[in-house]
């Protein structure tokens, strides 16, 4: 049955129906509802010319940034050029800290050649006596101290050579005979500081009294012997090694030939004259003071003796101080060294 609401409820959808209609046709009219949307963006972007402002800030951005990165790049170039500077800087200083190192060196290695060389050439006259006392090792010593002298002041100079000249070669010959020479050198200094002490008063007694003035000398170091000791008493006023009780308490070769009424020992404690005479025999035979000398001569022989022993000891090892720093640095210098 029709009724009212009915018919306004048909109106109603006669209404949603054109304008439904409407929105079609308006879509129909107008396509690019139905576009899409990157395509729409990318249209918009050209058309207000958006990318070229873009750019265009990015080339502005570039062109201010660039200053700041090439001031930057100038900074990193100086650091390195600086740094590469300062290391120049040091390699010369440790360059010339070696070549100083290797002159004090050989100067040195002269100066112990020297010092040994007077050591067993014997100035004071009494090699004869410590090589009768069987303990002259002390002069290996020496010996061994002159020609490491000359390999040290040799070595020197090939080391400043391989110094100023920057070569592997020549700096690892120079490290390696170095070493060699440094171990024969620590050899002689202990070996002069050790037997030095062994020169006692016990070893002068026993050669003087088994070798002065024998009978059969066995060879001609017994000869020697009785020359040396003869010129020590006469030089230095002397009489034996602790004084002339040492020809009294103990048998002696001397006294297997000479009689104690006559000699009690020998001539030369006596006091002389000019001539080379006793000032008075019976008083020197008697001795009665004045008239002998009643000092030993103990005093004479070891005091030159180890000082020279010392010498060459102590003088080695502050060498061996020295070398050893200087080698140390040689060996830092060449492992900085390129092939």
């Amino acid at each position: 049955m029709y009724t009212p609401e009915s018919t306004q409820d048909g109106s109603n959808t006669v209404e949603t129906v054109l304008s439904a209609a409407e929105i079609t046709f308006e879509s129909l009219e107008n396509p690019e509802a139905f576009a899409d949307p990157y395509q729409n963006a990318m249209d918009y972007v050209e058309e207000h010319k958006i990318l070229q402002i873009f750019q265009v800030q990015s080339m502005i951005d570039a062109r201010q940034a660039e200053p700041e990165r090439q001031e930057e790049e100038n900074k990193d170039v100086l650091h390195e050029e600086l740094k590469m500077a300062k290391s120049d800087d040091c390699v010369h200083i440790l360059q010339g800290l070696l070549v100083f190192g290797n002159v004090v060196i050989g100067m040195c290695g002269i100066a112990l050649t020297a010092e040994c060389i007077y050591f067993v050439s014997s100035p004071n006259g009494l090699n004869p006596l410590v090589k009768a006392t069987e303990s002259s090792d002390i002069y290996a010593a020496a010996w061994i101290g002159i020609f490491v002298g000359l390999a040290l002041f040799a070595l020197s100079i090939l080391g400043i050579i391989g110094v100023i000249k920057a070569s592997r070669t020549l700096l690892l010959v120079y490290i390696i005979l170095m070493l060699i020479t440094f171990a024969f050198e620590m050899a002689s200094c202990i070996t002069a500081a050790t037997h030095q002490d062994s020169l006692t008063p016990g070893f002068f007694l026993k050669q003087m009294l088994e070798r002065y003035q024998k009978s059969e000398p066995a060879n001609n170091s017994d000869n020697e012997v009785t020359k040396t000791w003869d010129e020590l008493m006469l030089q230095n006023h002397c009489c034996g090694v602790l004084g002339p009780s040492d020809w009294q308490e103990y048998t002696s070769a001397f006294r297997l030939t000479h009689s104690d009424a006559d000699y009690p020992w020998p001539r030369n404690c006596c006091v002389l004259d000019a001539q080379g005479l006793p000032v008075n025999l019976d008083g020197c035979k008697l001795g009665v003071p004045g008239y002998y000398n009643s000092n030993g001569c103990y005093d004479a022989i070891s005091g030159p003796v180890s000082t020279h022993a010392w010498g060459v000891a102590w003088f080695g090892f502050a060498i061996l101080c020295w070398t050893f720093c200087v080698l140390l640095g040689t060996m830092f210098y060449w492992s900085g060294i390129e092939y």
